[in-house]
């Protein structure tokens, strides 16, 4: 299992998460990769995932010069991925990547997301919803298509619903004017609580009391 398929699944509020959204909207090709990608250097760091023990790190990837590399440490599981950031008309996107363990595939994730100050980033997930529509009125490149699915629901049996699925594979020089145009609105909400993630810097006092505590 893929350390973002864990965090998807891991807490009860998240049910709801997988209920709203469905399966992740993946894209044929990154938003920018190792040729076209600004890494954000204000991603560098220690970052606290909700209420894990363990902190993030983001830092510069070892091998590719405009890439950074996120480890992830969720519940005993770990993991590392790739990400490419990219800023359009001042709004910022990542392509999260990551290899899947049983096909061997790495899938790009689009993310939009945002920091309200230096400590704190926010990242919101693309809405399958939207996509799905983009690409059915011919505005972004890829396929849609209606699937049954059980959507569970909390302390109440699960039922059969149709949802759209999408999958895009229009060219990061595509996507980059759909985004132009778009903007943020393909993505979750800020109203949308339960379906944002929220990370805050683990500062260096912070560490220092990790390390005693540990010693």
């Amino acid at each position: 299992m893929s350390v973002m398929k864990f965090i998807l699944t891991r807490a009860v509020f998240l049910v709801l998460l997988i209920a709203t959204l469905g399966c992740e909207v993946e894209s044929k090709y990154p938003l920018s990769d190792e040729k076209t990608s600004k890494p954000d250097a204000k991603l560098l760091g220690d970052w606290r995932w909700e209420d894990e023990p363990e902190p993030w790190r983001i830092a510069k990837h070892p091998k590719l010069e405009k890439a950074l590399q996120i480890e992830m440490n969720v519940g005993g599981e770990t993991g590392k991925a790739v990400l490419f950031t990219t800023q359009i008309k001042g709004k910022r996107f990542l392509t999260f990547q990551e290899k899947n363990e049983v096909t061997g595939k790495v899938p790009n994730l689009i993310y939009y997301y945002e920091m309200p100050d230096d400590n704190t980033i926010r990242v919101y997930f693309m809405s399958e919803e939207a996509i799905s529509r983009a690409i059915v009125e011919k505005r972004l490149s890829g396929e849609a298509k209606i699937v049954t699915r059980w959507k569970k629901r909390l302390f109440r049996r699960p039922i059969m619903v149709q949802d759209q699925e999408a999958f895009i594979t229009a060219r990061p020089d595509e996507l980059r004017e759909f985004f132009k145009t778009r903007g943020n609105s393909c993505f979750s909400k800020d109203k949308d609580k339960d379906i944002i993630l929220r990370f805050k810097r683990v500062k260096p006092s912070e560490k220092n009391e990790e390390t005693k505590a540990a010693s």
